[in-house]
């Protein structure tokens, strides 16, 4: 699905980017590890996040650094 040119996704790597980023994330904001490896991937690489996630939505801190839609 993501290897269609037709659609608009796009995947990243964990990379050590990501991982800096992550200091970016504020644990208190985003408690979830998995959750806060998909804002940091987002950050790292400076794109839009679309999430479902409230705590995601509601992060003063990370809709500072990306968008973040839903």
């Amino acid at each position: 699905m993501v290897a269609d040119p037709m659609i608009a996704l796009r995947c990243f790597d964990m990379t050590m980017d990501v991982a800096r980023a992550m200091a970016k994330v504020p644990r208190n904001e985003v408690p979830d590890m998995p959750d806060r490896m998909i804002a940091s991937t987002a950050v790292a690489h400076g794109t839009r996040l679309v999430s479902s996630d409230r705590k995601i939505r509601n992060s003063t801190s990370l809709k500072q650094l990306i968008p973040v839609i839903w």
